[in-house]
């Protein structure tokens, strides 16, 4: 709607009202200035806020923001994603461990003893 609409405010309000799918009627009080539906209110605040979060997210601490949550989920994802491997490796490298703690003591006591 412009600045310099010749239609009647209720007839404005109305065709928005159309275009965004809310056929309900336009009312006016008793000065006969429209008054909005809660549709309309909603829907209108939804914008408001949608633009805000455009605004933020496009801003250097938005795109900031965005990097960080990405990398996080990226990390919790790759440790979902890999952490049985991990832990069957680990449980194999345990083993392998101990075979090695138990070579080295034996060969240090024999070093040791003789």
């Amino acid at each position: 709607m412009s600045l310099r609409d010749d239609r009647p405010r209720s007839q404005t309000i109305q065709e928005e009202a159309e275009e965004d799918g809310d056929t309900g009627p336009v009312y006016e009080d008793v000065a006969g200035t429209p008054v909005p539906t809660a549709g309309q209110l909603h829907l209108a605040a939804l914008k408001e806020r949608l633009k805000i979060l455009g605004r933020f997210l496009s801003s250097h601490l938005g795109l900031l923001t965005i990097v960080i949550l990405y990398a996080v989920a990226g990390g919790v994802i790759f440790q979902q994603l890999e952490a049985t491997n991990e832990k069957s490796e680990c449980i194999a490298a345990e083993g392998l461990y101990e075979q090695l703690e138990s070579f080295f003591v034996e060969t240090i006591w024999e070093v040791n003893c003789s």
